[in-house]
């Protein structure tokens, strides 16, 4: 089945597949988009034949991140950075093991949405950078997903530096789980391994573990003010709209 103009979902099995909304756009965020992939999820984590949920981008990138049209209030399209972190928190805790299928650009927000999931599978060709302060932004929503997946120095050497890693690199970083060629095979073997788990332990496990590594709340409430102060600053929106009429 299929959401039209939004995003592309597969059911059936113990495998769902989300194709991420706006494959026009490069898999951008704004918040229809987001609204959609929320409602996709918890869908799937209904249908109790599901283990795997996996989100996968389509000609050769996963997600370019927030949509700077939406951002900076071009167009019709908004984004709001609240719904991009309830999205990453619905994506920790929906009962279902959620894998992003990671094959080319993965960037900014869509590093943090990868880090977000439980899983991450990657083909040779995948990168992976935050690009945010060539924008005059800061990857502060990303970046608690970030650091617990890699850690904080190396979480800050990819924000400071903004330089991209490749799939080697990031699987070195625990930024990736596993390189395939083909994620097909990631997946399968995944499923064989989930079959006989119950959806309840396993949104037991990830309940657990989110409490044992849990940013504070107030680091999520200060990642969405700066957020928010910096798409408010005239400079920032003057940047992006410059790096978006360029596209």
């Amino acid at each position: 089945m299929s959401t039209p103009l939004l995003l592309e979902v597969v059911r059936g099995g113990p495998v769902h597949r989300i194709r991420l909304p706006s494959p026009t756009r490069g898999h951008a965020l704004d918040d229809i988009g987001l609204d959609a992939l929320c409602g996709a999820l918890r869908e799937s984590a209904r249908d109790a034949s599901s283990r795997i949920v996996a989100l996968e981008g389509s000609a050769g990138t996963f997600c370019i991140g927030m949509d700077l049209d939406a951002a900076t209030g071009r167009g019709t399209r908004s984004f709001t950075p609240r719904k991009y972190a309830d999205t990453l928190a619905l994506v920790a805790e929906v009962g279902v093991v959620v894998v992003a299928v990671v094959d080319g650009r993965a960037l900014g927000g869509g590093v943090g949405l990868a880090a977000a999931c439980d899983l991450v599978f990657a083909t040779p060709r995948a990168t992976f950078a935050l690009p945010e302060a060539l924008l005059g932004l800061v990857p502060a929503i990303a970046s608690p997903p970030l650091v617990r997946r890699v850690g904080f120095q190396r979480a800050y050497r990819l924000a400071l530096t903004t330089e991209p890693v490749d799939a080697a690199r990031a699987l070195a970083l625990a930024l990736v789980d596993e390189v395939h060629e083909n994620p097909e095979d990631g997946l399968r073997r995944l499923a064989r391994r989930l079959r006989h788990v119950e959806p309840a332990a396993i949104a037991a496990i990830k309940a657990h573990f989110r409490r044992v590594h849990r940013a504070p709340d107030e680091a999520e409430e200060l990642a969405i003010e700066r957020l928010d102060a910096l798409l408010a600053s005239a400079a920032v929106r003057e940047r992006i709209a410059a790096v978006a009429a360029s596209e």
